[in-house]
């Protein structure tokens, strides 16, 4: 189904419900906005058809849309059990464009690639989604997007977990957005768990707190050397180059030509703050850690500053790590994403071995959950986590924001008030995802 131009006003928007109740309407295939402006969709159900691909290649897909609200919906792709090799959904939701979107208690399952996919958009909110089964990322946005909050999801049984930034071409971005991948992304209080990839990647990064997260069995492929957390370089392609060349004259960051090598895209100010990072053994990450990419010489013409570093002012704080047990047993602190050698060398006074080991736990103990086989992944009352050190993550600033084109300024506050629950947090608490006062339901 396709809806061209669905636009009213903010006072009396468009509400597409199930009329019988929540989950009592099934769309089948796909549906697809196109340039919708004030449209709410709540309470129905969204099927795919094993072997016929959506018409957008997602089972929902919003293009050039503002002040869009997707509420209580579930995404159907064909079940794995009985489709392994289908590959028809490339996202359960895709949003490219557009501004001032929610995604709230929404089911996102079966195999699709990845599950919300966010390209080029500003002011998106991501708010207690179950998200299942992607066989890529569970969430991934890049491409310039900003103002990005992903809050109280849960992240399963998916290849790998949440993706701030990444590769992307110039002609997906709007300006003024033209220099990071993703500008002031907040991702608090999620659960990621059977995660068997990467859970946790910021490439082309600006303004990022990565905070109160719980994150159980994660980047536990034998195969692949997938850390629990990475800091790696964006990539920007170009695929037309008179956009490129006006894009680059504006003061973007990219290739200046359809010839020219992928752009890479820096990190800058990324804060990975109060996490619970847990491997019950035997399950463990195959190399280390954290993956950092090493400063990168950039090419004239790119308009990015030489080096493109990965690490500036990247912080690593207050996280409780088991993976591979106590010694490590062979688990490198950091490595790199590319082969090169690693950044947050010891000369990078924010982010350094040594600083990694006095303001993290790391293989010290076991934390403690109340239940984590019955999915109840909460600190056990009076348990280890409840006494564990955290740090509070000061307050961004946009000083150091690129000034051509000038992005507007977004949040600078990094406090985090409420827990998975929705319930109070402390000053001093536990990390991870659930407060020790409140309990998970």
């Amino acid at each position: 189904i396709f809806f061209f131009f669905v636009a009213t006003t903010r006072q009396h928007p468009i509400i597409i419900r199930a009329v019988d109740g929540a989950g009592s309407a099934t769309l089948v295939v796909g549906l697809t906005l196109r340039n919708p402006s004030n449209v709410y969709l709540m309470d129905f159900s969204i099927r795919s058809i094993p072997g016929q691909k959506p018409p957008s290649e997602a089972l929902l897909a919003v293009f050039s849309g503002q002040n869009i609200l997707l509420r209580n919906l579930r995404l159907i792709a064909p079940d794995p059990a009985q489709y392994p090799e289908n590959s028809d959904v490339d996202a359960g939701i895709g949003i490219l464009n557009s501004t001032n979107l929610h995604v709230e208690q929404c089911q996102l399952q079966g195999q699709s690639e990845n599950g919300v996919v966010v390209v080029g958009s500003q002011h998106v909110e991501l708010l207690k989604n179950d998200i299942a089964g992607a066989t890529n990322w569970g969430v991934m946005t890049f491409a310039g997007t900003a103002y990005l909050k992903a809050e109280a999801n849960t992240v399963r049984d998916c290849r790998r977990g949440i993706s701030l930034g990444g590769g992307s071409l110039f002609s997906l971005m709007t300006a003024p957005w033209l220099h990071y991948e993703i500008y002031d992304a907040r991702v608090v209080n999620n659960l990621l768990h059977d995660v068997t990839g990467t859970p946790l990647n910021v490439a082309g990064g600006y303004n990022v707190l990565i905070a109160w997260n719980t994150l159980y069995r994660v980047a536990t492929d034998e195969t692949q050397a997938a850390p629990l957390f990475q800091a790696v370089h964006g990539t920007r392609h170009c695929t037309n180059d008179s956009l490129c060349a006006t894009y680059l004259a504006l003061g973007g960051w990219g290739a200046d030509s359809v010839l020219g090598q992928a752009a890479p895209i820096p990190n800058r100010n990324v804060y990975l703050y109060n996490n619970v990072f847990f491997n019950p053994l035997p399950t463990r990450t195959l190399v280390s850690h954290f993956a950092v990419d090493a400063p990168i010489t950039t090419t004239e013409g790119t308009n990015i500053p030489s080096p493109s570093r990965a690490d500036q002012n990247v912080r690593i704080k207050g996280n409780v790590i088991w993976n591979g047990g106590s010694g490590q047993h062979g688990i490198l602190m950091m490595v790199s994403a590319d082969g090169r050698e690693p950044g947050c060398d010891p000369q990078n006074i924010d982010c350094n071995e040594i600083q990694l080991k006095q303001d993290n736990s790391i293989n010290e103990f076991a934390p403690e959950l109340i239940d984590p086989a019955n999915n109840n992944y909460a600190p056990k009352p009076g348990g280890n986590l409840i006494s564990a050190r955290t740090f509070i993550a000061s307050d961004f600033s946009w000083v150091d924001a690129p000034k051509n084109p000038p992005v507007p300024s977004g949040s600078i506050s990094n406090g985090t008030p409420l827990d998975f629950s929705g319930g109070h947090r402390p000053a001093a608490n536990s990390p991870g995802a659930f407060s020790g006062v409140s309990v998970q339901p």
